[in-house]
């Protein structure tokens, strides 16, 4: 067998060949499916090949033809009806073992590992997966501020790091830094320096702070003293900045300059100084020969002080930069520690801590053991998307490839190098680029085996046809990309080695680039959205439909402001912001509504109601509408139900499940009358929060406030709709008409490497982060920032190359004039190259082919006229005690309050519940933060009160309301029976004062219990205003 490395390019049929290696293996033996794997990363693509597999085997197994099933049988050399036949029994088996069919995402093939080998990787055998990162990150900053205060080691590391990154100008929001350091500590950046800070404690950072700023304190006074010297130097012979070459701009101000250093920006020596020292041009050719005399008699003197001081201005810049960031290596170790803590005690785990708990375990072992048992599984592997595989993925992966060549089976992987835009998820295109030798260089003896293996017996194939875009657009990206890497240094044409296609579809196919004269992004921005206006009329002019055309730019901000352009034109526009579930009016009103029944008294959210309903319903008078709330003294929500339905039922509300509150919204703002997409999907969001954690409407606000900008609404495509969308997510997609929009700079967040300073000798402290600027790379890391930049074009130059190769039928490029926009600058480089017109490329024909019907590829889409909702309360009833009365509690009467604790206590089991219980009261809006206190009180005062309490332990069988049957088809319900031990407590609740009538229904549920079996029965009656009164009652047989 082999390994094969597929170097392929955009639309050259990457796909096709995985399913095609994978059917040649299985097809000349069946069985072998169980032990092939293929691994794609997203779901979409392990979905697509699976399809792509079975629709071929279909076709086999029906003696059809295509461009696959030819190649196959080409291969396979048999005749047709044994290619048939072993077509069939293929199909027959995935389809009776579908569980073994092995094509999935690296995560899930991983998280498959993970399962079998809890214990081994120290995890709960019964663990959970966190997929969102938000889920995760509050949990661990939570656990943070939890240590605030009571370690003031951690408490003194963590305020000094916020102040560092607000003085970076990170943020001013606290919670927005820690959450973004935090979700830096789940990367694979971080997980890679684990051996240099292993057993470093917040204590030993503390010691090297200190010795860090005791080095820098020393070296101020040092250069300081310097600087000083040399001034006096200049002065002993008479010599002023006047007479010295550049005056106060040159050497002689860089002395002054460095007598007090305030700060460590811009205190290394500049062009000047340089050139005065180095080719001793210490005065101007003008100078006098005193001056020259005077300059002669202090130079040398004046060259070793400045060589001394520049050298210590060096150490104490990287000193400084260290200093910078030694906050957050600090604090790696802590939030490290906290990942773990939150495993052991909640049992969950975030997927990306799965590929690093096999690194730990499999690292240096030739044969890792927890791949045995894969290794008899699995002989074949299929590696898709590689330029985007992370050096722990590939590390993790390695070894199964090593067992395969070892036992000469099969493996290989596919990639494309120009395609590699996933860095910031830490994709290493270098991985692939270099193969067949390992990145990063590993000299250990089984590393030089393993490259020796790959070396042996590697074969490289380039996919180089185009199967998607017409002949102009392929050829048009050919001599694009050509002129492009040309100019560009050796670390980057690697890449592109394998760039030239040829074209197979002859359709028809058209490219224009143009220029917009503009000076700024201000200028630029209004022609832009005409410009694209503009492709977008020429596209349908020419027989496209709407939902041909995708816009593609680089920054979502771009593309919504792009989107709400077109919308104030009357265009159907389908982008991530016009389907966010939090952009919809009705919403945002029920959200409001939320926020009003857990906060009745901040007219805040009765106003963002108010704007939004005069929104939907294209009111004018919305100031007339917030005046009047303006004017209003009662709950806020009681305006909304005013405004909709008098006779709301609010006490209902309490008995709700918070996706029934939802429903209930819903019909009261008659919003049940027409179908919304968007209420259905936020209703979707309630019931799947609702249903993994029973949270309350606050609990619940809360954690949409975290997930409402990523909940999005899945919609089919329309042919009525344009497609926006950033670049990077177009990846793997392809359109008819594409109109590139790239013009947008985007801020590298990867400005931070981990940096050997072992030369510095700080204890314990070989690796640390540094933030990666021009200073840095003057003071000994100009490789590692000059290798950052090409990376960064790199980037740039496969994103576009990733959005130019989407179109199929048409390219239209806008751009600008502006000297700082780089997409800017290669377009016009083109232009001036390749057209006679200054700011025009022009190519091929602009025209939409026949649209071709097919019967098999017809949908037919049913809409709702409206939205089903029905309030269940009404038809299913369910019997409940006494009903609160609204509007007596609003009276705040004795009787009021006596109904609302008897509505509470019906929940209340033991002294625990109390708080939870009223806080739910306080959620739902029934009663006010200062009517909580006042119950609490008295409810306490019933729970603990000293003939009850007891009843109101832990160590009680509680019912409340529970039916009684008494014999002779009355159902009598006491408020509370509680079982303890051998006795029997019957407990009513009374409003008023004592009475006699109770007496009797109080000795009615005594008999009944009586007759049951109980002996030892205890009666009390509790009556319930302003004070507690306890009856104990003793009845006899």
């Amino acid at each position: 067998m082999a390994f094969v490395v597929y170097k392929s390019s955009a639309g050259s049929g990457k796909t096709a060949t995985l399913v095609l290696e994978y059917l040649k293996l299985c097809l000349k033996n069946p069985n072998d499916f169980k032990r092939t794997l293929a691994i794609t990363f997203t779901n979409k693509a392990a979905n697509e090949m699976k399809s792509r597999i079975i629709d071929t085997l279909v076709l086999i197994s029906n003696a059809e033809n295509s461009f696959l099933t030819t190649l196959l049988k080409e291969h396979l050399k048999t005749s047709d009806d044994e290619f048939q036949k072993r077509g069939k029994y293929l199909l027959n088996l995935i389809t009776h073992n579908y569980d073994e069919f092995s094509v999935s995402t690296i995560d899930s093939f991983v998280h498959k590992i993970i399962r079998t080998f809890t214990n081994e990787l120290n995890l709960p055998s019964n663990f959970e997966i966190i997929l969102d990162k938000d889920d995760l990150i509050p949990e661990i900053l939570d656990d943070l501020y939890r240590k605030i205060g009571h370690d003031k080691q951690l408490t003194d590391i963590l305020l000094s790091f916020v102040f560092k990154q607000i003085e970076d100008e990170k943020s001013h929001n606290i919670s927005t830094i820690l959450s973004s350091f935090v979700n830096y500590n789940l990367s694979e950046d971080v997980f890679a320096q684990k051996k240099f800070l292993n057993g470093l404690t917040i204590n030993d950072f503390i010691e090297i702070i200190k010795i860090l700023n005791k080095r820098q304190k020393h070296l101020k006074n040092d250069i300081q003293k310097y600087a000083k010297e040399a001034i006096n130097l200049f002065s002993s012979v008479s010599l002023s900045a006047n007479d010295i070459s550049y005056k106060e701009k040159g050497i002689y101000g860089y002395f002054v300059k460095l007598q007090d250093i305030s700060s460590a920006k811009a205190i290394l020596p500049g062009k000047r100084n340089l050139d005065t020292v180095e080719n001793d041009k210490w005065v101007s050719k003008n100078a006098n020969s005193e001056i020259v005399s005077a300059i002669d008699e202090i130079k040398q003197s004046l060259t070793d002080i400045f060589d001394k001081m520049v050298e210590d201005v060096r150490v104490y810049i990287l000193l400084n930069i260290i200093n910078t960031k030694i906050y957050s290596v600090a604090l790696i170790t802590v939030i490290q520690s906290l990942f773990d803590e939150f495993v052991d005690r909640s049992s969950k785990v975030h997927i990306s801590e799965f590929n690093k708990k096999i690194s730990d375990s499999i690292a240096g072992q030739p044969i890792p053991f927890i791949y045995e048992r894969l290794g008899f599984k699995y002989k074949n592997f299929l590696i898709d998307e590689f330029q985007d595989t992370s050096v722990l993925q590939w590390n993790n992966l390695l070894p199964l490839v090593e067992e395969s060549l070892s036992n000469n089976n099969f493996s290989m992987l596919v990639g494309d190098a120009k395609q590699a835009i996933y860095r910031f998820r830490n994709g290493e295109v270098e991985l692939f680029s270099n193969l067949p030798k390992l990145y990063p260089q590993d000299d250990s003896l089984l590393g030089q085996s393993r490259e020796a293996l790959l070396n042996s017996q590697y074969r490289e194939e380039v996919l180089d046809y185009n199967y998607r875009s017409g002949k102009t657009i392929v050829e048009f990206n050919n001599l694009f990309f050509s002129d492009l890497i040309e100019g560009e240094n050796e670390a980057i044409k690697k890449h592109y080695t394998n760039l030239e296609q040829k074209p197979i579809r002859q359709h028809n196919s058209y490219v224009k680039l143009e220029t917009v004269e503009a000076n700024n992004k201000d200028e630029f921005q209004p022609e832009k959205h005409l410009k694209i206006e503009s492709f977008i009329s020429e596209a349908i002019e020419a027989g496209f439909q709407a939902g041909d055309i995708c816009v593609l730019g680089r920054r979502k901000k771009s593309i919504s402001e792009l989107a709400n352009y077109l919308i104030s034109k009357n265009y159907k526009v389908v982008s991530s912001e016009s389907l966010l579930v939090n952009n919809s009016p009705k919403v945002s009103m029920i959200v409001s509504l939320l926020q009003m029944i857990t906060k009745p008294d901040e007219k805040i959210f009765l106003a963002d109601f108010i704007i939004k309903y005069a929104e939907l319903k294209g009111l004018s008078n919305t100031e007339e509408l917030l005046e009047e709330i303006s004017n209003h003294s009662g709950e806020t929500y009681l305006f909304v139900f005013q405004m909709f339905d008098g006779k709301v039922d609010v006490s209902n509300l309490l008995s709700y499940s918070l996706y029934e509150v939802c429903e209930f919204a819903i019909r009261l703002l008659n919003f049940d009358k027409e179908a919304d997409i968007f209420l259905q999907f936020f209703l979707d969001f309630v019931f799947k929060s609702q249903n993994s954690t029973k949270y309350t409407i606050i609990e619940f606000l809360e954690y949409w406030n975290e997930k409402k900008t990523k909940i999005f609404v899945s919609t089919p495509e329309k042919p009525d709709a344009f497609k926006l969308m950033t670049a990077h997510k177009s990846k793997g997609l392809a359109f008819k008409v594409v109109i590139a929009d790239l013009n947008d700079s985007v801020s590298n967040n990867s400005n931070t490497i981990w940096a050997d300073v072992s030369k510095m000798h700080i204890p314990k402290l070989s690796k640390t982060l540094i933030p990666l600027t021009k200073q840095t790379a003057e003071v000994g890391f100009e490789d590692e920032y000059d290798k950052e930049k090409e990376k960064e074009n790199l980037d740039f130059i496969n994103l576009v190359y990733v959005s130019f190769t989407r179109a199929s039928h048409a390219l239209f490029v806008v751009t600008s004039t502006e000297k700082r926009n780089q997409y800017g600058k290669i377009i016009m480089d083109f232009i001036s190259k390749n057209s006679k017109n200054d700011n025009l490329f022009e190519d091929g024909l602009l025209k939409a082919e026949p649209a071709q019907s097919k019967d098999d590829e017809y949908v037919n889409y049913i809409n709702l006229d409206v939205y089903p909702s029905v309030d269940l309360n009404r038809i299913v009833k369910i019997a409940r005690s006494e009903q609160i009365s609204w509007n007596n509690i609003e009276s705040k009467s004795p009787e009021a309050y006596g109904n609302l604790i008897h509505r509470i206590l019906s929940e209340i089991e033991t002294f625990d519940d109390v708080e939870n219980v009223l806080e739910k009261y306080v959620n739902f809006g029934f009663i006010t933060h200062p009517e909580k206190d006042k119950l609490r009180t008295l409810i306490i005062e019933i729970v603990e009160h000293q003939k009850l309490s007891k009843y109101f332990s832990k160590s009680a069988v509680v019912k409340n309301e529970s039916e009684v049957y008494d014999g002779v088809g009355n159902i009598l319900r006491p408020d509370r029976l509680a079982i303890l031990d051998d006795e029997l407590a019957i407990i009513d609740y009374k409003t008023g004062k004592i009475s006699q009538k109770y007496h009797t229904q109080i000795n009615e549920y005594y008999a009944v219990m009586k007759n049951i079996g109980y002996e030892k029965i205890n009666c009390f009656l509790v009556y319930i205003s302003e004070n507690i009164e306890v009856e104990h009652l003793n009845f006899k047989d």
